[in-house]
């Protein structure tokens, strides 16, 4: 029973393989959303056939369904967007990542330029903003093949800890010497 539980699992994993390949790029940290036609399950990081992307494209996650956040940051800190490409590309760099603090705003590109190659990225998160619907929008716009991949994550962005900004602590300036009456 558990070698026919074991194949079958195995069989389940291969047939899901060609349609994560199809996206060429998905993003693999933080989870992406896995709705909307742009960024089904069979789907993750599909390309979009417009290059180079539009404002409108840059500013938004398609029409992609926001989710329950599965990954939760400090602000201040730092984190690490992990990503695959399933073909090596020789145009880089492309990735962008990009985050939103809520829905009437505008995404804050964190960090540009990142060959895609590299497949991570580590960047940091500003100290003094906060939100526990936060959009994480990774974009690797593809010179190669004319268009772009993108995927959006929903994260939780919580305050930094009073005396915790994730930033390096300033030294205390030395103490003042006290001078002498009547001098």
């Amino acid at each position: 029973m558990i070698k026919w539980t074991f194949w079958g699992a195995a069989a389940a994993a291969v047939a899901l393989l060609p349609s994560l390949t199809s996206g060429h790029a998905i993003l693999l940290f933080p989870t992406s959303r896995q709705t909307g036609t742009q960024m089904s399950f069979t789907d993750i990081g599909i390309k979009i056939a417009t290059f180079p992307p539009t404002a409108a494209q840059l500013n938004s996650c398609l029409d992609s369904t926001p989710v329950a956040p599965r990954e939760a940051f400090v602000a201040g800190g730092d984190v690490t967007v992990k990503w695959s490409i399933t073909i090596p590309h020789k145009n880089p760099p492309g990735v962008r990542v990009a985050v939103q603090y809520d829905p009437q705003s505008d995404f804050i590109v964190l960090k540009d330029n990142v060959d895609v190659n590299d497949l991570t990225a580590t960047l940091s998160l500003p100290a003094d903003k906060s939100s526990d619907t936060a959009v994480l929008q990774w974009l690797w716009a593809s010179q190669e093949d004319g268009g772009f991949y993108m995927a959006c994550s929903d994260v939780v962005i919580k305050p930094a800890a009073a005396g915790n900004t994730g930033l390096s602590p300033q030294e205390a300036p030395p103490p003042s010497v006290a001078s002498p009456s009547g001098c």
